[in-house]
């Protein structure tokens, strides 16, 4: 019986964005919007609720999308990569850029064990879905490659990074193979010194990736985009998911000691982010007490407060196209 070819089987990189929302697609087509109005401070048309992951429309090939949180944080990638080195499937961690908005994570996240997961999951949601493929109940949706590569990065006019050189900059007058290239070489091959947000990290940037994938566009529906789910959904499982692979945290029902320092911490990043300054009612601000209050809440109330508003979906794994024949020989996905 076949596997799936589509294994994920390595973590790529946590992708870093400052505000905003994180886009990914087709890198030429996204390159082509930011030499469009790459200086426009407005709306940006990557901003727009029609392309977020959670709105995209069953009959609608998209070449980008967005996630469907906002603000600084870091998305987690795997990929799957063979022989070629190139791209063959992706799986991007939507639910820990919400939960564990930073870089750091314990030593079991990325292991052998966390992919086997990972692609357990993956294998249930494809094996439920392999009779709705091409049905008003499918859960895919569709991508199209064309250019056989694929940009992640923040929302706006450019793709947002930061070198060490403060006279760098990226020329969009440049055609989009010549920007494409220069983006390559710069994640892949870089001849400048990079500054990533709370990262000593010099020689890589964080704040984009960009890959060549092994398939490209073919009659526009080059790739589907699937939920990934809990293997059990329940909080528990998802909770304990999270605690173990990205927030290294134990006794989620326990009542939480709080640190005199880290409650400060927060009520410096609070009044450093509030709006008195001009002028407007902060409900935003509060004392420390009502800090430590907040703080001694058990770990568990932030996962259940994520699994209400956005259900038990960890994440969402693109591959090529699949038929309903393929996934029929596909009985004994993994070993």
């Amino acid at each position: 019986m076949k596997k799936n070819p589509f294994k994920i089987n390595t973590y790529q990189t946590h992708v870093h964005i400052y505000g905003g929302q994180l886009i990914f697609g087709d890198a030429y087509e996204i390159i082509k919007v930011f030499k469009k109005d790459h200086d426009i401070k407005n709306v940006h048309p990557f901003e727009s609720n029609k392309i977020q992951i959670k709105n995209l429309k069953q009959n609608k090939i998209h070449s980008f999308v967005s996630s469907d949180h906002d603000g600084g944080c870091w998305t987690p990638i795997y990929t799957c990569k063979k022989k070629s080195n190139y791209v063959d499937s992706i799986f991007i961690d939507t639910a820990a850029a919400h939960l564990f908005p930073y870089y750091t994570c314990p030593d079991v996240c990325k292991s052998k064990n966390h992919l086997k997961i990972i692609n357990e999951m993956i294998e249930k949601v494809l094996l439920e879905n392999k009779e709705k493929i091409g049905t008003k109940k499918d859960v895919a949706r569709k991508l199209n490659f064309k250019s056989q590569s694929i940009l992640f990065t923040q929302s706006g006019g450019i793709v947002n990074f930061h070198t060490k050189d403060d006279k760098f900059r990226m020329d969009y007058t440049k055609t989009v193979e010549e920007i494409y290239k220069q983006l390559d070489k710069l994640y892949w091959n870089p001849d400048v010194k990079f500054l990533n947000y709370e990262l000593q990290e010099e020689e890589i940037t964080f704040d984009f990736y960009v890959d060549g994938l092994s398939y490209g566009g073919y009659g526009g529906n080059s790739h589907l985009m699937y939920p990934v789910k809990s293997l059990v959904e329940d909080v528990d499982w998802f909770a304990n998911y999270y605690a173990k692979f990205y927030g290294d945290e134990r006794d989620l029902y326990a009542k939480q000691k709080p640190k005199k320092e880290d409650i400060k911490a927060v009520k410096k990043f609070q009044d450093k982010y509030s709006f008195l300054g001009v002028g407007l009612n902060n409900s935003f601000t509060e004392d420390e007490d009502e800090i430590e209050q907040s703080m001694q809440k058990p770990l568990i109330e932030s996962y259940k407060s994520y699994v209400e508003e956005h259900g038990f979906i960890h994440g969402y794994y693109i591959v090529p196209s699949i038929s309903k024949s393929e996934l029929n020989d596909w009985t004994n996905l993994y070993e």
